[in-house]
């Protein structure tokens, strides 16, 4: 873990370590599987059609046009949702402080979420068959419904694609565990 400690600082303000995504296209693509089975039948519908117009606007039918067309429907329904959820990832930042967890997200709208740990009911590492093969998991901070953008009881925030997640939900437990120890004892000193 990694402690940045500071002079004059309080405990709470104290950043314990941070995390990030990681950006793998064969993980998003697996885990997206409705994603990538809309873009095959939009590419599907679309091709004949844009084909028609580029043989148009280039006076050449047959090949050419379907490669044209080709090109510029993989550009935009299947390589633009992976620009845009590899944009997303740089810029997703989960910060773990000694009373709370910050996350930093979004790439058009950059929006800053905090869950206090006395908020969180438990964590949850899912890892599966692609995300195994290159060290990755998500972890899942299952928040009471006021602390979480989705009003159940299992739900909670989701941390992507996040390298070694074992390890990380430790350290996140370990965290939880200490900020629980120093609740009490702040309530039994009193």
């Amino acid at each position: 873990m990694d402690y940045n400690k500071k002079p004059n600082c309080k405990i709470e303000d104290r950043l314990y370590f941070r995390v990030k995504s990681k950006f793998n296209p064969l993980v998003v693509a697996y885990a997206y599987p409705v994603r990538l089975t809309g873009a095959f039948l939009v590419t599907l519908f679309i091709l004949p059609e844009l084909a028609k117009f580029f043989a148009w606007i280039t006076g050449i039918g047959g090949f050419f046009s379907y490669f044209l067309a080709g090109i510029l429907v993989f550009i935009v329904v299947l390589v633009g949702p992976f620009i845009m959820t590899w944009l997303d990832y740089r810029t997703i930042i989960y910060s773990f402080y000694s009373d709370r967890v910050e996350f930093l997200q979004g790439f058009w709208v950059r929006e800053l979420l905090k869950i206090p740990y006395h908020g969180i009911t438990d964590i949850e590492v899912s890892i599966n068959k692609v995300q195994k093969k290159y060290k990755m998991g998500s972890i899942k901070l299952v928040a009471e419904p006021k602390f979480s953008s989705i009003k159940n009881s299992r739900q909670g925030h989701i941390l992507p694609d996040i390298p070694n997640p074992n390890k990380v939900a430790n350290n996140i437990k370990k965290l939880l565990a200490a900020y629980h120890k120093r609740q009490q004892e702040i309530q039994h000193g009193q």
